[in-house]
């Protein structure tokens, strides 16, 4: 595991990769200062900041036992702390001792025999010990802000505690999820007390886990699956859009391992595997994962991460302020059931359940710790679920001008989107109850919905996606330059094989350099259409009209006709 190292929250410029479990055990086993008494283990979800934890306190604990000069380790896992609540009100802080207790009592780390009383505990602690406090995100997620500062406090008060008492400085470790805070700034701010604890900047360490390298990505397939073929495994990933990027986090690496042969056993039994159904596998093991300390219910979480890609797609734009996020989160929470559970909520826990456990990740601006953003973990995670919004509104269907449609309004996607959406109308039982909504709107052109329309069906008619009808559709005026209609293998096509966009309007499109190659384009209309430098190729173009259409540079071929400017063009057919 590789982290880069932080001290001061600003990163070098050239700061060379650490290997994190090696940097944690050379701080614990260095005489303790009160310059660096304190280790922030920080990243995104699934970077293995727990694991890393784990590890470096059970090396300490096995150094130990074989008699070797190293402090005393303690391990506690923050999601066994327990929140109490009044009826109606707010949860209560817990101190410091209940904090530990609760982590005592509800799985402390340890190989047999029973976890150590918290007497013996703080006496370990008064002699130096090196203290881990794995997962302080999840109970700050749970906790308003100033709640939140108070437990984080509560648990550095180890340190002052022991330079009041003159005994040695234990060591703290604490892990934290990078996106739980709004910015750079704020994180700073919180692990310092906002410069009221203490713990000014330059007395505590700070590392952050980057991805899995693909030598890491290698070992670890070959350690977990021992009996399969790491090459074939690898390249059974390739496969995957995007899969081997989602692969560099470790915990969706071990989704991966595990859900690789499940995949191949769907296929033996038949079922139509794709890419999407590892992204739906893997999303919702990673709000499964989560689900203790999220104000939204998975399926919630869901229909939001669907509903926030596709916010960020027509503002065409991949990241958000933590304000922007917050403002459009105030919006969507608008328009959803008003008796909904999460309603009740206080919003800042809404807030930071966005942040912190919604597939989204904080790119931060070294230069001006205030301009952290907020986008998705990988690229991929936007496109699938920028495809799940477009699904889910064609399973919802309606009128031409109803809301389901206006959901389609949006910027031509990319076409990994469009295949992600190809894959879950091919995965559907029924199929055909979709694309109905899809034909239902065909004759009734509305700017980007049906651009969109169109630009999915010509990637299902590449692909061997479900394919919606175009015959007779209404693309007056629609903006379609330089777009690609048809097949341009060299073969020719039998009619019954063509794209069939007999009877379509295009009055009015711009269709400059656009390519039509063998399309059936019967009765179709162009008139007042923007076709310079267009090419048709072995297009049947019978019963067109062209009336006022800008034809300079456009190429007819075979060329039986040349149509002038404001004629009408005779049948053409191959």
């Amino acid at each position: 595991m590789t982290g880069d190292e932080r001290p001061d929250h600003q990163a070098a410029p050239h700061q060379p990769a650490l290997i994190a479990l090696d940097d944690i055990l050379q701080w614990a086993t260095r005489p303790a200062s009160d310059q660096q008494a304190l280790y922030a283990l920080l990243g995104e979800y699934g970077m293995g900041k727990t694991t890393t934890c784990q590890r470096a306190y059970t090396l300490l604990r096995e150094q130990r036992a074989a008699g070797l000069a190293v402090p005393i380790a303690h391990y506690f896992d923050l999601r066994k702390v327990e929140l109490s609540a009044p009826p109606g009100g707010s949860a209560r802080v817990p101190t410091l001792a209940e904090t530990i207790t609760d982590c005592l009592r509800h799985g402390y780390l340890h190989e047999g025999g029973q976890a150590p009383r918290y007497e013996d505990v703080l006496d370990d602690i008064a002699h130096g010990a090196v203290v881990f406090f794995d997962g302080l995100d999840e109970v700050l997620a749970r906790l308003p802000e100033q709640q939140g500062l108070t437990f984080t406090a509560n648990l550095l008060k180890l340190l002052p505690e022991a330079q009041r008492r003159g005994v040695p400085l234990p060591r703290v470790l604490l892990s934290c999820r990078t996106q739980f805070f709004r910015n750079l700034r704020e994180q700073h701010n919180h692990l310092t007390g906002e410069h009221r604890g203490g713990h000014t900047a330059p007395k505590f360490r700070a590392l952050v886990l980057l991805p899995f390298g693909e030598a890491q990505i290698r070992a670890y397939l070959q350690a977990a699956l021992p009996q399969a073929d790491t090459d074939a495994l690898l390249q059974r990933m390739a496969e995957v859009h995007n899969l081997r990027e989602l692969a560099q986090r470790p915990f969706l690496l071990k989704l991966v391992a595990r859900f690789i042969p499940q995949l191949e056993q769907w296929r033996a039994q038949g079922r139509r595997v794709t890419g999407a159904t590892l992204y739906r596998e893997m999303a919702r093991e990673w709000l499964v994962r989560d689900k203790a300390k999220q104000s939204f219910q998975p399926e919630d979480k869901e229909r939001l991460a669907a509903d926030l890609a596709a916010h960020l797609w027509r503002q065409q734009s991949r990241a958000l302020s933590a304000t922007e996020l917050e403002t459009w989160l105030g919006q969507w929470l608008s328009t959803q059931d008003p008796h909904a559970a999460f309603q009740a909520k206080p919003r800042e826990l809404l807030h930071e359940d966005l942040r912190n456990s919604t597939f989204l990740k904080r790119s931060d601006n070294n230069a001006d710790a205030q301009a952290s953003r907020f986008e998705f973990a990988h690229t991929s995670l936007l496109e699938f679920f920028l495809a799940q919004h477009l699904f889910t509104a064609l399973a919802e269907g309606g009128a031409p001008d109803g809301p389901a449609r206006l959901r389609w309004v949006m910027p031509k996607p990319s076409d990994e989107t469009l295949d992600f959406l190809g894959q879950m109308l091919a995965e559907d039982a029924a199929p055909s109850r979709h694309l109905q909504h899809l034909n239902r709107w065909a004759p009734h052109y509305r700017a980007q919905a049906s651009e969109l329309h169109l630009a999915y069906a010509l990637r299902a008619a590449q692909r061997g996606w479900p394919m919606p009808v175009l015959q007779g559709m209404d693309l007056a005026g629609a903006q379609l330059e330089g777009w690609h209609f048809g097949s341009q293998s060299e073969a020719l096509l039998p009619a019954a094989q063509r794209l069939n966009l007999r009877d379509a309007c295009f009055d009015g499109a711009v269709l400059r350099r656009a390519r039509f190659w063998r399309v059936d384009l019967q009765g179709s209309r162009f008139e007042g259409a923007a076709l310079d430098q267009a090419e048709f190729v072995h297009c049947d173009l019978a019963g067109s009209q062209w009336h006022g259409a800008a034809l300079g540079g456009c190429q007819f071929m075979p060329q039986s006709t040349r149509p002038g400017v404001g004629a009408g063009l005779q049948a053409m057919q191959q």
